[in-house]
Formats: structure tokens, sequence, C-alpha cells
């Protein structure tokens, strides 16, 4: 109805309460990423690490993960 009236407002907003009974815009809570100890270790390298050395990390490939 809301269409044939032009009323583009109402039609969106009737879109919107679909979407919330939906649950749409629900808010998830999000789960905190612990690391390791070695993992830290090895954030705080990368965190250290210039441009170009992480460039030239990336352009050795896996090589450096053995």
């Amino acid at each position: 109805m809301a269409k044939l009236m032009m009323e583009p407002g109402q039609i969106v907003s009737a879109l919107r309460q679909i979407a919330l009974m939906s649950g749409y815009y629900r808010q998830e809570e999000v789960a905190r990423v612990r690391l390791t100890d070695r993992q830290s270790v090895v954030k705080d390298k990368f965190a250290a690490m210039t441009d170009a050395e992480l460039v030239a990390l990336i352009g050795q490939g896996n090589t450096a993960s053995h």
C-alpha cells in the first residue's frame, strides 16, 4: 500500500522492522583472542620490523616458516 501511495519512507521503515524481528541488528559478543607466550613473541617481532623487512619476509614465501 505504501508503494501505491508513493511513500518510500514507510517501505524502508517496514523493512527495518522486519530486519529487527529477524535478528539482523543483533549485536553478538566478540570473543577475545588470547595469545600464547610464543605467539606474543612472534607478534612483537613482526611489530618491531620495518616495512622493508616485512616485504622481504613476504617475498620469501613459505620457506621462512620452515
